[in-house]
């Protein structure tokens, strides 16, 4: 239970710190990346006051997180200065559209460097990575659109969790040691 109520608390990585990036903070915007940055900064400084220095693992995770989602970014940026509707499924890509979305990727991506982008057109041995790649494009571009409202709800969702301890009057006094440095 302590597992899961640290895990709502809003620092990204964590499920309520990227909760409020995507409702609240446009994912992809300044004030998403500043929120990534000082949460980043914030583990790294926890990480020498505790003297817990596995946390500095958290900082290097994001860091690591926030160059493949901006090399992400510019491959989706790119696709749509080409025209490609992203908001198309998976399973509804036509063999053009694949091939076509396919051709960017290998271009872009280090991992498939030597993978021919065709044409001619043929499969490689990391045909599933690509694959993948294609799919998960697609995948990011369908944003989190909910109304206000729905987020108000959401978030009196994530407040009652939060404070479920204190709802169901938990002991959660062994933290007290812990949290001691």
């Amino acid at each position: 239970m302590v597992l899961n109520l640290l895990n709502l608390l809003p620092v990204y990585p964590l499920d309520g710190g990227q909760l409020l990036n995507r409702v609240f903070l446009d994912e992809e915007g300044f004030w998403s990346n500043t929120f990534v940055w000082i949460s980043a900064i914030g583990f790294a400084v926890l990480a020498f006051i505790s003297g817990l220095y596995i946390l500095l693992l958290l900082p290097l995770m994001i860091v690591f997180r926030y160059v493949g989602t901006n090399r992400h970014l510019a491959l989706e940026k790119e696709l749509l200065d080409e025209g490609f509707d992203l908001d198309t499924s998976y399973e509804d890509l036509s063999d053009e559209k694949y091939w076509k979305i396919r051709a960017v990727i290998v271009r872009n991506l280090p991992t498939f460097a030597g993978v021919e982008a065709g044409p001619p057109y043929q499969y490689d041995a990391k045909e599933e990575k690509i694959a993948q790649e294609v799919e998960d494009v697609l995948q990011r571009n369908l944003l989190l659109d909910i109304s206000w409202f729905e987020k108000i709800i959401l978030v009196i969702i994530w407040i009652l969790a939060l404070c479920s301890p204190i709802i169901f009057n938990i002991d959660l006094n062994f933290l007290k040691n812990f949290l001691q440095f």
